[in-house]
């Protein structure tokens, strides 16, 4: 897999520019942000890290993740989401276009990990339901039906032209934020991938996370890892650095945050695959332009085996800027 393969160059200039405007929407709101603790362990103790645009992100001396403080409201966010032009741009453009790849190289073997998963942590296909909060157009739900594990279907998605679509696949969609979802079902296994950095208050998500899943029940989600290789290259210069991220934690936060939210952690993996490729393109197009840049240029000069080697080495000491997440409901 190749990041052109789900990010298309030739239309990701676009998205540039639709993510700038959002900023400068959201930016209008700054007055109305509040100042938070570590969304992680809680704790007062952080120092300024980085300024991105209009925000400030501060790091947690005490587990090392960091953050946007302040940040928008829920109100302020579940607003922006609602009008994003770049989500629309994902709705209308991106996901259309890149879909046969994302399915190929992302869905089928995220759908194929998650059913195995479950079977591992013995839960057994009988009258099963699963709840996947941000479900974008139902392309991952799609792929996780083909293994008929589940019984009952919840699709949760706050962008109205991909909640429709999602309910053109005939799956039952709640179009709105998570945190509004009054449904007193429960469920065996809760899924939520690229969410929870967008939460204003993570501890709050996966507390209502833990009480939408049954005894066992079993939680997976991904998100991006603050002590990533090519986040912490390329610190605000990373396109994983935006406005519409809020938290950044890593392997040992990460773990913090569940066990604050009744959950028993299970796996905690980096398993990202584009780290070296991101970082090298960054390098060949001179964008990186931070303190580390002359420290660096010698990952462009790596061949497709050393590159291959080194992005292993990456996955199996943790330091992917993609984490991947398994835990069980105490």
């Amino acid at each position: 897999m190749k990041d052109n393969d789900i990010r298309p160059a030739a239309i990701m200039t676009k998205q540039e520019i639709l993510i700038y405007k959002d900023a400068i929407n959201l930016s209008k709101k700054l007055r109305n942000f509040r100042k938070v603790n570590c969304p992680s362990c809680g704790s007062k103790k952080n120092i300024f890290f980085l300024k991105k645009r209009f925000f400030k992100y501060q790091i947690c001396l005490i587990c090392e993740t960091y953050f946007m403080s302040p940040r928008p409201t829920e109100k302020i966010l579940d607003m922006h989401y609602t009008n994003s032009l770049n989500m629309k741009y994902w709705s209308d453009k991106i996901f259309p276009i890149s879909r046969s790849k994302r399915i190929k190289y992302i869905y089928k073997p995220r759908a194929n990990f998650l059913i195995k998963s479950l079977k591992k942590f013995k839960k057994k296909n009988k009258s099963l339901s699963y709840l996947e909060i941000g479900a974008a157009d139902a392309t991952f739900a799609i792929e996780v039906r083909k293994f008929n594990y589940f019984k009952n279907y919840l699709l949760v998605e706050p962008n109205p032209g991909l909640a429709k679509q999602s309910k053109s696949s005939k799956f039952n969609v709640f179009n709105g934020m998570f945190e509004d979802l009054n449904t007193p079902n429960k469920f065996d296994c809760i899924s939520t991938f690229e969410v929870i950095e967008h939460i204003y208050s993570p501890l709050n998500f996966l507390k209502k996370c833990n009480r939408k899943l049954k005894k066992k029940g079993i939680i997976f989600f991904s998100c991006p890892n603050g002590n990533g290789f090519d986040v912490s290259l390329m610190q605000e210069e990373s396109n994983v650095i935006d406005h519409e991220h809020l938290n950044y934690f890593n392997t040992k936060s990460i773990e913090l945050l569940l066990r604050r939210s009744g959950f028993k952690p299970l796996s905690i993996t980096t398993p990202g695959k584009l780290d070296l490729e991101l970082v090298k393109n960054f390098i060949n197009n001179k964008k990186i332009k931070n303190k580390f840049e002359h420290s660096i240029k010698w990952i462009s000069f790596l061949n497709d085996k050393d590159s291959k080697l080194m992005q292993k080495i990456i996955q199996r000491n943790n330091i992917s800027s993609h984490m991947f997440v398994i835990a069980e409901k105490k």
